[in-house]
């Protein structure tokens, strides 16, 4: 599915089964990208009418070094027929999930996963990514040290974000909502994540943030029961709450 005159990824499999202008079936399908082996299925189908699910980034900046992320995405919905219409079909539940490897020349490798979903005709709904990444070059300020015995500067490798934001609908009236993003550091986006997003999804988070509310939705009033756990962190930093000067 590569565009270009000498392709610079391409899938190779142990047995290939083409059934013309439907699908392709690989057994043992490797994923090449210029010519180098990079992922490994052990069973893989495409549609020959339809977009790749394979995309690739690779780009380059002073932060990150060159970058490359290769990922995959699967889509699944189940649909029934409308209670209107039987000839008509309406999704019942759908989603869509993205899984990528990323390499940063400066940082080092990196892992995630995305996905958006809705279930039993939005009634639950949401999204959740999860991310990691080796840094093996990250050095942070750790405890104030004693004076003579160095700078404080310590390795920390491990970076990562978990996010999750879902609502479900519980009944006409009552409604649960789960909204939670933590990570490791808030330099994270700015080194990585905002490296692969478009420029209106470009941000910094410096807020570490948990909340679960159930609301009670009335005509003439509205009841909610919220916890909120909200941790402020600076950049280029981790706060040691043990040490009173941090």
């Amino acid at each position: 599915t590569c565009d270009f005159t000498i392709p610079h990824y391409y899938v190779r499999g142990t047995e290939v089964v083409i059934f013309p202008k439907d699908r392709v079936f690989f057994r043992g399908a490797t994923f090449y990208v210029m010519g180098a082996p990079v992922f490994y299925l052990p069973v893989y189908s495409r549609s020959m009418n339809e977009a790749s699910p394979w995309f690739i980034h690779v780009g380059y900046n002073s932060r990150s070094g060159a970058r490359i992320r290769l990922g995959y995405t699967y889509e699944h919905s189940d649909k029934e027929p409308s209670f209107d219409d039987d000839s008509k079909m309406i999704t019942r539940s759908s989603g869509k999930a993205d899984l990528y490897v990323d390499y940063l020349s400066k940082l080092g490798p990196g892992l995630g996963f995305d996905y958006t979903y809705q279930f039993e005709q939005d009634k639950h709904k949401g999204e959740l990514s999860i991310y990691g990444l080796s840094d093996s070059n990250r050095q942070v300020f750790g405890p104030t040290p004693p004076i003579g015995s160095g700078s404080g500067l310590q390795s920390d490798s491990t970076r990562w974000r978990f996010m999750l934001k879902h609502r479900s609908q519980i009944t006409d009236d009552l409604s649960l909502l789960i909204n939670i993003d933590e990570f490791s550091d808030p330099d994270l986006f700015y080194d990585v994540l905002d490296l692969f997003n478009g420029a209106d999804k470009q941000h910094r988070e410096i807020e570490r943030r948990a909340r679960v509310a159930l609301t009670f939705m009335q005509e003439a009033y509205v009841v909610r029961l919220m916890a909120d756990v909200k941790d402020l962190i600076g950049l280029d930093r981790l706060n040691d709450f043990s040490d009173p000067r941090d």
